[in-house]
């Protein structure tokens, strides 16, 4: 069977999609839900959605990444900035306090709190301006 997609994260190849939706679904959903227009972020007609069958991470393809105006709308939501987010429990299982830790466009900088009260020390944070990292 052919590759439709290459996970990110295990490299494994995936065979099969979970699902496809339409870009309109989608751009619908953030504009009633967040009152956020994401057209621009969606070049293709259809999103396809991917479950890796190794490691169970969900993402999709295109990816579509947003600008610093569609994270700066999501920051006005009490929800976005979460103490602890699942992904900063899962990715800090990943490492060990003897890491350096380099987190750019963190925001608040909440993940390098959670790795602080872990005993992480060689911590660095670039906030949402990559470019102050240099």
């Amino acid at each position: 069977m052919t590759s439709l997609a290459q996970c990110p994260i295990c490299q494994s190849h995936i065979e099969k999609s979970a699902d496809r939706i339409p870009r309109s679904e989608i751009t619908d959903v953030w504009k009633d839900n967040f009152n956020i227009a994401v057209e621009k972020y969606l070049p293709e007609e259809v999103v396809t959605h991917y479950i890796c069958p190794n490691c169970r991470l969900g993402f999709f393809v295109p990816a579509s990444p947003g600008d610093d105006l569609m994270y700066a709308q999501l920051q006005k939501f009490d929800w976005y900035y979460e103490d602890n987010k699942w992904e900063f429990v899962t990715a800090s299982s990943h490492m060990s306090p003897s890491d350096s830790v380099l987190d750019v466009g963190c925001g608040v900088g909440r993940f390098l709190d959670l790795l602080k009260e872990q005993g992480f020390n060689k911590l660095k944070w670039c906030g949402n301006k990559p470019k102050s990292c240099r």
